[in-house]
């Protein structure tokens, strides 16, 4: 049986997104467990004691009823170098445990710390977090992206970022990239050269 899950960021005794996080696991349940009972995140969410101030990743694990919560602390990485990988069947629309095929091209890794897959020539998302471009005026992410990150929701509700569809080759078109997911906003943003298939990276600014 298929198991997905939520990671949730909570900070300074706040849960970020919770509503965009519950529509997913909605859609979710319904897609896969149509029979089962809803999943209430704002009930099972309960701050382990001990736990007053800092970052933490919540991870929600669930089937067809909730299986586990875990509170993890959590610090945001940074990117160096990223490779663009081609592949043209990978699928993710939702928020599967099974991420073989997402982490299958860091296994034995040693000369890039993350990947970003193009799928029929269109860049898509990196392994665990979606993309976002600069061109000097504005933000823009994939349209075709592997999955609907709820930051990149709320990204795009807010009016800060734009979807478009974006080729390897209109790479040249773009100063800035930025990872954004539930735990990471634009922390950090970075300047980035095209070298062959990989994007090197060097931390910069910008204003969002």
């Amino acid at each position: 049986m298929s198991q997905f899950f939520e990671s949730i960021k909570w900070q300074d005794g706040e849960f970020y997104l919770l509503d965009l996080h519950q529509k997913r696991v909605d859609r979710t349940m319904q897609k896969h467990f149509p029979n089962a009972e809803k999943i209430d995140l704002k009930s099972v969410l309960n701050v382990p004691n001990g736990i007053k101030t800092g970052l933490f990743k919540v991870k929600v694990i669930y089937d067809y009823e909730l299986i586990s919560v875990s509170f993890d602390a959590y610090k945001v990485k940074k990117h160096k170098q990223v490779k663009l990988v081609e592949n043209d069947t990978i699928s993710y629309a939702f928020k599967s445990t099974n991420r073989a095929d997402l982490e299958k091209p860091m296994h034995g890794n040693v000369d890039f710390d993350d990947v970003i897959f193009v799928k029929n020539g269109l860049l898509s998302d990196a392994s665990y977090s979606n993309i976002v471009f600069f061109d000097n005026q504005k933000w823009y992410t994939p349209m075709e992206c592997l999955f609907e990150g709820v930051k990149r929701k709320s990204l795009l509700n807010s009016g800060k970022i734009e979807e478009k569809s974006i080729k390897v080759d209109d790479l040249k078109l773009f100063s800035k990239i930025a990872f954004v997911n539930a735990m990471r906003d634009f922390e950090y943003v970075y300047d980035f050269e095209l070298n062959g298939n990989q994007l090197y990276l060097k931390e910069s600014s910008c204003d969002i």
